[in-house]
């Protein structure tokens, strides 16, 4: 059983077999009916010539096979000539033997191979000119086709026939038989090719869409020329001194040429041949007269000398006519897709003249063409814009044809536009300006979308430079953080080891007092700058859990006491009974409340109130801090949470801060999806900070515990109570700083309290010391020379034998980032500078003692 592709294959390729024979069918009926319509076409107009000679067996004047065997092989390709050879030789035979008489087979076969090598020679001469399909419509084609196809072809084909007939006795005068033979072929040719070849390649189709009016002057025009002809051999017979009427025909023939296509003019001239040859032949005419050789000549070279002119003449006029057509196509179409353009086209003449404008242009400028054309450009333009316009027209050069220009003009409505123009200058051969062209486009959106790019592109520029200055100020703010973290923790570890060696002096302890107030205060500002900068920059991740801002106001109202002590001020507080639950983060939260509450306590004259509230408003919570202060001006109330804004106090005393807090307050309740609001009735009537955070009421009951909140800084590095079971061990610690004080004040508190201390300053020396002393805690600044404290925390763990060291980073570097680098490298606390005293002796009492192996 074949498989169903193989089926399919043997299919497809009998349908192919099949086309293939149907064309080669249609190919074949194709040659052969173009063949028998040559035979046939041979056969006839050769019947015309022998009948139209002067003599039994003598040469026609008009050898009409000719033309037919040229133009049926100018017509068909060169592989096909052999079989218009084989039919037409039976045929020739037919012809030849019937109307002509007896005449030698030799003879008749010289005349056919003359013929046939004729045709081909004049066909293959002039092939390549003509084109194929053949055209005779232009002047060139006509004239290559007469002097080559007809005139040369015939000069050299017949002086061989005529050599041979004379060497078969069938002529004795050469040079007569070759110039009858030479004219009849190219009267023929010069007559009936051209008709033929234009009826093959589009002549009858011309025919049929004729009108009746254009048929009846071609009939007119027919009959007239008979008569003419008539008439003129008719009267010259009896007036034989008008030999000057022989010209009559040539007006209706010039009328020919001109109005009708070379084959309407070969019907025309084929008519005159036919009455000539007639009338001659009858004995009438000025042609009668002389013997049946002179007439013939002479017949044909009347014929010759008005047929080959007015071929010509009729080419030229077709080609002048096929030319006017072709440019006036292009005109309309030029005119067609320049009136769809939306471009502005005008054509102007050396002095400013409207010779076309497009619809385009009368609509931009709201004139019609009739108010254009004819006048100049210059009348409409402003007298501001001619010099300009004068210079630009005037760059315009033979050497720099075209020139653009954009300028500003008043549009249609009124609103100012921009045009660009691009215009042509029209030169003759000698380098004289002609005219110009000039095309205008509305290019108004290009202008602002460039305008807007590079509006965008200085923007981008701006928001590149303020990013990086940005940048800048955050890696400033950093290493300010930093460079002022590290001598603030000298300075506290000092005042420190001054309360613990002279507790009994009052003014020492008021010293201590002091330099920690100082302390702290700077380490809060240092703080609150850096977090303003986490929080622009979006470094700040909140702790978010359900707490109850009762404990978050108490938290902060602690942090904030010694400033309010030390004013003096007197502090109302006003919390609800039942738990007031949001979600949020309590360190950050306090931090907004103390803030508040530090900022009431700088602004408001000693001894003054201060009340802070929360109470609950529908879905939301309320937080006011109210005083009794210096007020906010009406215009400071939206720019006090403005970075580095501070209101002016009475007397224009400074506060002290850098105006951060509330920046950073107003950021972190944002943060918290809240709102903060300040209100005031102006300069000494005090002010009031409102916040609103929106409840957890959904998230917890009302009864449920509030979480516990992350531990403040230091305390996450605490250990459980339970933990604390080796406080009065002594410690081996081992501090690393580059910077000297710090590590000197911070080797003597811990001196003080006894336990063994080393100090290094960099990165070798510290391991160093570790492998020496076995140390049970290393307090290890981060940014030291030669190696940092990551690196040698590294090799700390490396190295270390038995239980390793507490590792514990004391750095002024504290933001998120600074953090994980820390913990990946191996350490187990991370201390921010300067470090608090309390946790420090913390930390060290509850580090466990390192075991030693022997």
């Amino acid at each position: 059983m074949a498989r169903p592709g193989v089926h399919l294959n043997r299919h497809d390729d009998s349908r192919d077999f099949t086309l293939v024979g149907y064309r080669s069918l249609r190919r074949a009926a194709s040659v052969t009916f173009s063949v028998l319509l040559v035979c046939a076409g041979y056969y006839i107009s050769g019947i015309i010539g022998i009948a139209l000679r002067f003599e039994p067996g003598g040469i026609s004047g008009v050898w009409l096979p000719h033309g037919v065997l040229v133009a049926a092989f100018l017509l068909t390709p060169v592989r096909q000539w052999w079989l218009y050879a084989a039919a037409l030789l039976p045929t020739h035979l037919h012809l030849v033997s019937t109307f002509q008489g007896p005449v030698p087979l030799v003879i008749m076969l010289i005349q056919f191979t003359g013929n046939m090598a004729q045709a081909a020679l004049g066909a293959a001469l002039v092939r390549g000119v003509v084109g194929q399909p053949p055209r005779l419509n232009d002047l060139r084609r006509m004239s290559v086709f007469i002097i080559g196809g007809a005139f040369l072809a015939g000069c050299l084909v017949s002086a061989v026939v005529a050599w041979l007939f004379t060497l078969t006795d069938w002529v004795d005068d050469f040079w007569m038989a070759w110039e009858r033979r030479v004219f009849a072929q190219m009267c023929g040719a010069v007559i009936i090719a051209p008709l033929i070849i234009d009826l093959a390649t589009g002549g009858i189709a011309s025919i049929r869409r004729a009108s009746p009016r254009r048929i009846a002057e071609f009939l007119v025009l027919t009959v007239g020329l008979i008569a003419v002809m008539l008439a003129f051999f008719w009267l010259e017979d009896t007036r034989p001194h008008h030999v000057w009427l022989l010209f009559a025909p040539l007006p209706l023939l010039l009328w020919s040429a001109v109005r009708f296509s070379p084959s309407g003019l070969g019907l025309h001239l084929l008519a005159v041949a036919s009455v000539a040859m007639m009338m001659t032949k009858a004995g009438r005419g000025p042609f009668a007269a002389a013997s049946v050789a002179e007439a013939v000549v002479a017949l044909q070279g009347f014929l010759l000398a008005i047929s080959i002119p007015l071929m010509l003449l009729a080419a030229l006029v077709q080609q002048n006519a096929q030319a006017s057509v072709a440019l006036r196509d292009s005109q309309e179409q030029y005119r067609s897709v320049v009136e769809d353009q939306t471009e502005l086209i005008c054509r102007l003449l050396p002095n400013g003249t409207y010779t076309f404008v497009n619809g385009a242009y009368c609509r931009y400028f709201g004139r019609t063409p009739e108010e254009l054309l004819g006048n100049t450009f210059w009348q409409f333009l402003p007298e501001a814009d001619r010099a300009p316009t004068r210079k630009f027209l005037d760059s315009i050069t033979p050497d720099r044809p075209v020139a653009t220009v954009e300028h500003q003009v008043l549009g249609p409505k009124g609103d100012i536009r921009w045009q660009q123009w691009t215009d042509r200058g029209m030169f003759d051969g000698d380098g004289r300006l002609v005219g110009y062209q000039a095309v205008g486009r509305d290019v108004t959106d290009r202008k602002q979308a460039e305008e807007e790019h590079r509006l965008l592109e200085a923007h981008r520029r701006v928001e590149e430079a303020l990013r990086e200055a940005d940048h800048r100020k955050d890696e400033f703010l950093a290493m300010l953080g930093h460079e002022l973290r590290n001598p603030l923790a000298p300075i506290g570890m000092a005042a420190e080891i001054l309360r613990t060696r002279a507790a009994s002096d009052e003014t020492v302890v008021w010293v201590h007092d002091v330099i920690a107030r100082q302390v702290g205060h700077l380490t809060r500002l240092v703080d609150d700058l850096l977090d303003v900068s986490r929080i622009t920059r979006g470094k700040i991740n909140l702790n978010l859990a359900p707490l109850d801002l009762r404990r978050v106001i108490t938290q902060a109202i602690e942090t904030s006491r010694p400033l309010l002590v030390d004013h003096r001020h007197e502090l109302s507080i006003d919390l609800p009974d039942d738990p007031l639950l949001v979600r949020g983060d309590g360190v950050r939260l306090a931090q907004v409340v103390a803030n508040l509450l530090n900022n009431a306590a700088k602004y408001t004259e000693a001894g003054g109130h201060i009340t802070v509230s929360a109470q609950r408003d529908g879905a939301q919570a309320i937080i006011r801090v109210i005083d009794n202060g210096i007020g906010i001006p009406a215009n400071m109330l939206d720019r006090v949470f403005e970075m580095f804004t501070q209101v002016a106090s009475p007397g224009d005393r400074s506060q002290g801060g850098l105006g951060i807090g509330l920046t950073l307050v107003k950021r972190l309740i944002e943060m918290h999806d809240g709102q903060i609001e300040a209100r005031s009735e102006g300069p000494g009537r005090g002010s009031e900070f409102i916040i609103r955070l929106p409840l957890a009421i959904d998230q917890l009951d009302e009864h449920a515990a509030p979480a516990r909140e992350p531990a403040a800084q230091g305390e996450s590095l605490m250990p459980p109570e339970h933990a604390l079971d080796h406080a009065l061990e002594h410690r081996r610690i081992l501090i690393v700083d580059d910077n000297v004080d710090a590590a000197e004040s911070l080797s003597r508190l811990l001196r003080l309290q006894e336990h063994e201390v080393l100090v290094a300053h960099d990165g070798p020396s510290a391991l160093t010391a570790a492998e020496r002393m076995k140390p049970d805690i290393v307090l290890l600044d981060i940014g030291l020379p030669k190696m940092d404290g990551l690196e040698v925390a590294r090799r700390l763990r490396h190295r270390s034998n038995g239980a390793p060291p507490l590792l514990v980073a004391t750095t002024g570097f504290g933001q998120a980032e600074d953090r994980r680098r820390i913990a990946a490298a191996g350490f187990d606390h991370h201390l921010v500078k300067p470090l608090d005293p309390h946790v420090l002796q913390t930390l060290v009492r509850t580090a466990r003692p390192r075991m030693i192996k022997d």
